[in-house]
């Protein structure tokens, strides 16, 4: 081969890095986290508590005030001295 052929072989085919998107695609890169701001992490937390507690809050029967408004008085439930 010639030292010409040869030569301009070796410049156009080295060896080069592959591009980062390359890399994230295939999994050789790892991609960046994404950070999550801590203010909404806490707002979430409190909507789960709140729904949670309004879930359960519609689930007790002792705090359905209605019911006990319109039970016959000779029924009380917890205290007998209605």
């Amino acid at each position: 081969m010639s030292k010409w052929l040869e030569r301009e072989l070796t410049r156009e085919l080295a060896p080069v890095r592959a591009p980062e998107a390359l890399g994230k695609r295939l999994g050789i890169y790892p991609s960046p986290r994404r950070e999550w701001p801590r203010m909404m992490l806490a707002v979430a937390a409190g909507l789960v508590v709140l729904m949670a507690g309004g879930y359960a809050a519609g689930r007790s029967n002792s705090r359905d005030l209605h019911q006990a408004a319109t039970r016959p008085s000779g029924q009380c439930v917890s205290c007998h001295t209605l």
